[in-house]
């Protein structure tokens, strides 16, 4: 699929969860509560205390912007600049605001409680309601969070699993959102890196549970489709493997068999042998790949795969009887 190609699982998830509505005034405060918790930094200049959120979706910051017109009667600046990275540039979208109008919406996200008093972790009143939790779930996804899975047709990559993870400052934070994610049966682990916390999830159907949660179900139906794909994958390759291994014991067993045929005719000759025998013998010769139950069906009589495996065996017993013998008829 095209979007494997080029943004894969986590761009198909951002851009569906984008793009989905808010209605109630509640569930608003939640989203922006989940953006500002997971990208948002406050800041004081000369022109005093303020708020920034970046991020990198233009949609998204335009989303934003709207909501906190709609809860608080002012519209954020919106700034676009190109942040420096070791690997080429990238665009960021910034959201700012300052003074009483940007303290109004802490407040209303339950960030901060009153003038400068700051809240860690999520506000239980912010995420009462199950359909706000999921907004500040997709808040946070879209401001910190990223899904990964492995390439749809590649069975041995083990580098890239599946993988969803929220990025938080702090443990109060990390913890609060794992017992959120907990609510939704969702069993989450915590772990430090660059003091930063990762509150992440690597099981395949819990991960597509969550995208559901969240509202990203088309990314959900890809991460599924990718699945069943690898699903069937695994399973030709284990048939391919089976095979494989089959044959392998076939032609181990054919090279055996011919060395000890070769042995007798060497020592004693093949007239020595019975006629079924030696007529097994001289098949096995001119068959030298087949396996036993083709080698069966070339002979007089059709012998059964058992009755053809007890000649062999017999074979093999000749030609180790002429070794213990140093060789001699």
């Amino acid at each position: 699929m095209e979007k494997e190609k080029t943004g894969g699982i986590a761009q198909l998830a951002k851009e569906e969860l984008t793009s989905v509505k808010i209605g109630r005034a509640c569930c608003k405060r939640a989203f922006l509560a989940g953006i500002i918790r997971g990208a948002g930094n406050f800041y004081v200049d000369h022109e005093g205390f303020g708020v920034k959120v970046a991020l990198p979706s233009a949609e998204l910051i335009a989303k934003c912007a709207l909501l906190v017109k709609n809860l608080v009667g002012n519209e954020p600046e919106v700034i676009m600049r190109t942040s420096s990275r070791e690997v080429g540039n990238k665009t960021v979208y910034e959201l700012k605001l300052r003074g009483d109008v940007c303290f109004d919406l802490l407040s209303e996200t339950g960030i901060s409680p009153a003038p400068y008093q700051f809240a860690d972790g999520i506000a239980p009143e912010t995420v009462a309601e199950d359909c706000c939790a999921s907004a500040f779930l997709r808040g946070i996804f879209l401001a910190s969070g990223t899904v990964s899975a492995p390439p749809r047709h590649t069975v041995t990559a083990k580098a890239v699993s599946y993988y969803l993870d929220f990025t938080v400052n702090t443990s109060r934070m990390a913890e609060d959102l794992k017992e959120l994610l907990a609510r939704f049966d969702v069993a989450a682990r915590i772990r430090v890196r660059n003091e930063l916390y990762s509150v992440y999830v690597k099981d395949a159907e819990i991960i597509s549970n969550l995208l559901v949660r969240m509202g990203a179900v088309r990314a959900m139906m890809e991460l599924q489709d990718i699945l069943a794909t690898r699903s069937l994958n695994n399973d030709n390759n284990r048939q391919i493997n089976c095979a494989s291994a089959n044959i392998d014991k076939t032609i181990d067993a054919s090279i055996r068999q011919i060395l000890a045929i070769e042995k007798i005719r060497s020592a004693r000759g093949l007239d020595s042998l019975d006629p079924a025998l030696k007529a097994t013998a001289e098949a096995r010769l001119a068959n030298p790949e087949t396996t036993l139950s083709e080698l069966a069906a070339t002979l007089p009589g059709n012998p059964s795969k058992s009755c053809l495996n007890h000649r062999m065996r017999k074979l093999l017993a000749i030609a180790a009887e002429i070794d213990d013998n140093g060789g001699n008829a």
